[in-house]
């Protein structure tokens, strides 16, 4: 059965990795066998549409295998997987900011700019665990108040399951839905943090400033984000319809790499607020400018990587849609 084995394919992506064989084993007995005694009662094979029947009182795939999920008691089994993947990606990105501001300050001689910067990563991951656990808590409570998982659910039919991948499979659905709710949030964030800094800028904020330039950037850096969330969607919805995906990767990491590579050349980012309350501000500047200039550097260097990629992809893609049709004419 061709549908039952898509079925059973996307319940897997929501089901504990240590339990996945097992539970996929029961449930696939458990609709053949509810299958065998139809056939038997009918005297005939079941069509495409009797099958779905048989499946779909089993509900959406996502419903199904998150009742085998582990009890979470803040935030439940459909969000958790996406808050867990973004924290530690939120969190790394703060260790290595941590790591980097002291190395930047004892090469640019302001040495005394950062005084413990391993309390700073204590208490800016602190903020940041409490943030992310309140916005995801939230985000899962609105789930469940409204509904909004079950609503899903009632819309489901079976016959929209994707073909199983050929070839290299495609990221667990979790993932894929995990991916796109951190671009969200992330993307968020930084939209957020450029209109009001002290969320980027922390205790900080008052001693510096961001420069004019981001004025410029604001709109580009909106229609990066909203590119960024097309192609995560994409990729969650139909990940085996690859060609519009690698076309918003291709804006995403262009479009990227020139506005990072423009805000290289754009001169000082930081501003300093030199008022007498605001001692070492031109050092907190110094500091920032040269962490965002060697950040965007990099940032600029991997999205030119990914432009690259994504190219290749899509002209190998391109090539191998052509060999096909010349093989078919």
């Amino acid at each position: 059965m061709e549908l039952l084995d898509r079925y059973l394919y996307a319940v897997r992506a929501y089901l504990p990795p240590a339990q996945q064989v097992d539970i996929i084993r029961e449930l696939r007995e458990n609709i053949l066998s509810q299958v065998e005694d139809k056939e038997a009662e009918l005297g005939r094979s079941l069509n495409q549409e009797e099958q779905e029947a048989l499946i779909k009182p089993y509900g959406h795939p996502a419903l199904l295998g998150l009742r085998y999920a582990p009890n979470r008691y803040l935030i439940g089994p459909l969000v958790f997987p996406a808050y867990w993947h973004t924290l530690k990606i939120t969190l790394g990105i703060v260790a290595i900011v941590c790591i980097l501001l002291p190395e930047i300050a004892l090469l640019t001689g302001m040495r005394g700019a950062i005084a413990n910067p391993v309390g700073s990563f204590f208490q800016i991951a602190a903020l940041t665990f409490a943030w992310m656990t309140l916005t995801f808590a939230g985000l899962d409570y609105c789930v469940h108040k409204f509904g909004l998982l079950e609503n899903w659910g009632k819309k489901w039919e079976p016959r929209s399951l994707p073909p199983i991948p050929k070839g290299v499979a495609a990221a667990p659905r979790s993932r894929r839905l995990a991916a796109l709710i951190s671009t969200v949030a992330v993307g968020a964030w930084w939209l957020l943090a450029l209109k009001y800094p002290f969320l980027m800028m922390g205790p900080t904020w008052g001693m510096i400033r961001l420069s004019a330039v981001w004025e410029w950037f604001y709109i580009p850096f909106i229609l990066l984000v909203l590119v960024s969330i097309a192609q995560r969607f994409a990729e969650l919805a139909w990940p085996g319809k690859k060609a519009f995906a690698l076309a918003m990767e291709l804006i995403r990491a262009g479009g990227g790499a020139v506005i990072y590579f423009l805000l290289v050349r754009a001169g000082d980012l930081i501003e300093p607020v030199r008022t007498a309350a605001a001692p070492g501000a031109d050092a907190f500047a110094g500091i920032y400018n040269t962490s965002f200039l060697i950040g965007m550097t990099i940032a600029g260097l991997v999205s030119l990587g990914e432009f690259a990629r994504a190219l290749w992809l899509g002209t190998r893609r391109s090539g191998g849609e052509e060999a096909v049709a010349q093989c078919h004419s």
